[in-house]
């Protein structure tokens, strides 16, 4: 089902991190990450001198091929992330936007689900999170961070480093 995922042609991403932050492949076996869901595919943990503190993926999309506002485009980008009932992307905030990208902060909304609870019964977590899209390429990256695990001017930042482009 995702053999699309996997013929994905190759892009380059650019992420400037804090000092001390890096992009590490997940151990063998180990999970990728300890979040309940994930946006993407092929995902790669952020690690902060060792310690887990986010998850950066992507997926593609299909570019929308009739006129949309630009301030309304991320909708045809992400609409899994937006309309889910136990994981859903919420607050999008564009931060760097041209004809083709947008790069935006998000709020990540997780219900985790306990056995013998309901959805509505079962506690929430709220993370930061930044996406970030390019038609060009049909392909968009997502990262969510752990809770407490960046400052709102650490986010910030790496949000205006973010350029995808071809390899």
């Amino acid at each position: 089902y995702n053999a699309s995922i996997y013929e994905t042609e190759p892009f380059h991403l650019s992420v400037v991190l804090p000092d001390g932050w890096s992009i590490q492949q997940p151990a063998d076996g180990a999970p990728s990450t300890p979040f309940p869901f994930l946006p993407g595919y092929t995902p790669l943990n952020i690690v902060d001198g060792g310690a887990y503190i986010g998850t950066i993926c992507y997926n593609i999309f299909e570019p929308y091929e009739d006129e949309i506002p630009q301030e309304e485009y991320y909708k045809t980008v992400y609409p899994e992330l937006r309309l889910g009932s136990l994981y859903s992307w919420q607050e999008y905030t564009p931060v760097v936007s041209s004809p083709t990208a947008e790069t935006a902060l998000a709020t990540v909304y997780m219900v985790l689900q306990e056995d013998g609870l309901s959805a509505a019964e079962s506690p929430t977590l709220e993370v930061p999170g930044i996406l970030s899209y390019d038609t060009g390429l049909g392909a968009y990256v997502a990262i969510q961070f752990a809770e407490g695990a960046v400052t709102e001017e650490q986010l910030q930042a790496i949000a205006q480093s973010i350029r995808l482009a071809r390899t």
